[in-house]
């Protein structure tokens, strides 16, 4: 039996520098000090946004192994992110976690602005996966997705910034601008 496509050691130092030694989901760090000096302890790893082995999440089987094992099917992520990521692949797809990746590099490459707003932004974009997968028919149909504007909001809860049962097409204009989720009454599926 072949041994699946894993990352190269160079690409997996590159992975981490470009998410800035962060997990790409949660924004945590991945690296700690060691009581040697000489020593560091590594808190992340590199994850494949299309799995390397049949039967993981995300597998395509059109790819190459040589196509699996790039750097560019890699991002860089905490242990439990990785796990999240891995055990529901009906809420995180190939392209919701090629976004993460996407979105994280371009924060970091920002200067790291506004960490908690970056977290926001992360969970409206598992939100909106969470739509699609509503939208597919592989979600609850009782699961609501939240997505914010800036106006009060128009569920009664009395809110601000106010929130919608979302689509994908309001999740994704929403994704475009600043928001929160909203925290009121009507945000019972949470």
């Amino acid at each position: 039996m072949a041994k699946a496509p894993e990352f190269k050691d160079k690409d997996i130092k590159t992975l981490r520098q470009r998410a800035g030694e962060m997990c790409s989901r949660c924004k945590k760090t991945t690296s700690q000090s060691h009581s040697d000096f000489d020593k560091s302890v590594t808190l992340g790893e590199s994850a494949h946004i299309r799995a390397a082995r049949l039967g993981e999440a995300r597998f395509t089987a059109s790819m190459t192994d040589e196509e699996r094992g790039h750097i560019a099917n890699g991002i860089w992520m905490c242990r439990p992110c990785h796990k999240t990521i891995d055990s529901d692949e009906n809420l995180y797809t190939i392209e919701i976690v090629q976004a993460l990746k996407d979105r994280h590099e371009v924060w970091i490459l920002e200067g790291k602005p506004n960490l908690e707003n970056a977290r926001k932004k992360t969970r409206i974009l598992e939100c909106q996966g969470q739509t699609v997968g509503q939208l597919n028919g592989s979600r609850p149909k009782d699961v609501q997705t939240i997505v914010t504007s800036r106006t009060r909001c128009s569920q009664g809860c009395g809110s601000q910034p106010a929130c919608q049962n979302s689509d994908v097409t309001t999740a994704a204009s929403a994704f475009q601008g600043d928001f929160t989720l909203c925290r009121g009454a009507c945000s019972e599926a949470r």
